[in-house]
């Protein structure tokens, strides 16, 4: 198990050393921090990435990585990560934090490339220009015509 992570502040040094440090097994390996190169290293590489969030993540941009990777996403389901992990073909989504180990262990039986595919067309660069893009003219629209129903494009 690798582990990447920020730890500059205080607070996260703090918990790292009393909560997780402890339970990290000889196989463990702490990388701190991962720059981008590093980071790409590590997710092309890994079983999956594990992002066990228990809070209302907005978006969590690393998904997106992993994915483009071919690295599968095994998550709690909050926050983004059912919107973002498509459950049996891009990770594991779950609600319970017992049952990440055996989401762990399946995540091996993805395909990589339709990790990948699955990235690309939901989250390329373009596709999601685009998508912005519509959402703003259905604003733009009914801006300056408030009676017209959301949704219609014009």
């Amino acid at each position: 198990m690798v582990l990447a992570g920020k730890q500059t502040e205080g607070a996260e040094q703090a918990y790292f050393r009393e909560h997780v440090e402890p339970l990290l097994g000889r196989a463990a390996r702490h990388v701190g921090e991962a720059d981008a190169a590093l980071k790409r290293d590590l997710l092309s590489r890994a079983r999956c990435l594990v992002f066990p969030v228990q809070w209302e993540e907005p978006f969590g941009m690393v998904m997106i990585e992993a994915m483009a990777c071919g690295t599968p996403v095994v998550g709690l389901g909050r926050g983004a990560v059912p919107e973002v992990v498509l459950d049996g073909v891009t990770g594991s989504v779950r609600h319970e934090v017992g049952q990440l180990p055996i989401a762990i262990e399946e995540a091996g039986r993805l395909e990589p490339a339709a990790v990948r595919a699955y990235a690309l067309q939901h989250f390329d660069t373009l596709v999601m220009t685009e998508a912005y893009e519509r959402v703003y003219q259905q604003v733009f629209a009914r801006i300056h015509d408030p009676g017209r129903p959301a949704g219609r494009e014009g």
